[in-house]
């Protein structure tokens, strides 16, 4: 199983929703700024979606 840590700012508000079968899902996106700057000198930040499933999905609605 591959493994990543993300650091960085969520996008929009927490939505929880639960599948047909009940369970429970979150779907967002989170704001990683990059450690480099780009040609212009400026700080850029990468979007990746998230999609969090049951526990950590709990987790997030309730913690973030």
């Amino acid at each position: 199983m591959n493994k990543i840590i993300l650091s960085g700012n969520l996008c929009k508000d927490i939505e929880v929703r639960y599948t047909t079968t009940n369970k429970l899902v979150v779907a967002n996106t989170i704001a990683v700024k990059n450690d480099f700057k780009n040609a212009d000198g400026n700080y850029e930040s990468e979007f990746i979606n998230i999609v969090l499933w049951n526990n950590q999905a709990e987790y997030l609605s309730k913690y973030a």
